[in-house]
């Protein structure tokens, strides 16, 4: 049975303070102490570093890419027939 923690975390572009629940098996995952988890904030996501005492080292806010078609095959087949 995995322990949920929470953990505050301030988003830049949305200006407001987030409660988000953290697995935290997920911590045990990590080679170096460091786990990135994202968080999604509809237009853009919100990726936090924490350590292994659930401290925020370090966050960054990315745009979502915006994607009307959603047949990767088609994409794919299309990036290659331009190169």
């Amino acid at each position: 049975m995995s322990e949920l923690k929470t953990i505050r975390v301030f988003c830049k572009r949305c200006g407001e303070w987030y409660e988000e629940s953290v697995d935290m098996s997920v911590l045990s995952q990590s080679h170096t102490g460091v786990v990135s988890l994202a968080f999604d904030h509809g237009d853009h996501v919100l990726t936090v570093f924490l350590d292994s005492d659930l401290s925020v080292r370090g966050e960054s806010v990315a745009d979502k890419v915006k994607d009307d078609n959603h047949e990767p095959t088609r994409k794919a087949l299309d990036y290659f027939d331009r190169y």
